[in-house]
């Protein structure tokens, strides 16, 4: 397989575990707030819009080249119907070609746990000139969070767009460069409490 960019370099490389949090894991990376309001319909659509917004920055032509996710395995049967609405949401997803990056860390792996209880591998879907259906899942990734969530891919901007929930998404770059390029346009949406962090990570050589 021939890659085109640094970015899915990382993404087919078992070494790069891309695991939340995302922005405090990758030293290339920014993070932007979403939901803003005082009552619960107005952050909402605040949370939606806003992620449309910092997507259609990242994604001018309206498309990832790619969507990311993982696939969790589990040994025990109290996850069952946990793990069936993840497989069905793969088998949606994977109409298309993809690759599976298998047996990745786990969160298990980063807290010390001695017995895993369940593997993780990374789908890489690729557009190929099938598009994705992009706002079902900005929706899905900040109102069904109980799912994992789904990582929009660009090859030009070598980047991943991940949306952890209606508070927030995480913007990881391969490069200091992309992230240079982009920091101007995402810094309206930038979340304060992390704008200091992101400035020293602008301002690094």
């Amino acid at each position: 397989m021939t890659v085109g960019s640094h970015i899915e370099a990382l993404l087919l490389s078992p070494d790069f575990a891309y695991l939340r949090s995302w922005f405090y894991q990758n030293p290339h990376a920014l993070r932007c707030e979403l939901g803003r309001g005082n009552d619960t319909q107005t952050y909402m659509h605040n949370a939606y819009r806003r992620a449309k917004e910092i997507f259609a920055s990242l994604f001018p032509n309206g498309q990832p080249d790619a969507v990311i996710f993982d696939r969790f395995t589990y040994k025990q049967s109290c996850h069952d119907r946990y793990a069936h609405k993840e497989r069905a949401f793969l088998e949606r997803m994977t109409a298309r070609r993809h690759v599976i990056v298998p047996n990745l860390r786990t969160y298990e792996d980063e807290d010390g746990e001695s017995e895993k209880t369940y593997t993780r591998d990374r789908v890489v879907s690729y557009r190929d000139g099938e598009d994705f259906p992009v706002h079902r899942l900005i929706r899905r990734n900040i109102w069904e969070q109980q799912f994992a969530p789904v990582g929009f891919v660009s090859f030009e901007n070598e980047c991943i767009l991940s949306i952890y929930d209606d508070r927030g998404c995480d913007v990881v770059f391969a490069t200091h460069e992309k992230l240079c390029e982009l920091y101007p346009l995402l810094k309206p949406y930038f979340l304060a409490y992390d704008a200091e962090e992101m400035a020293r990570r602008y301002g690094e050589d």
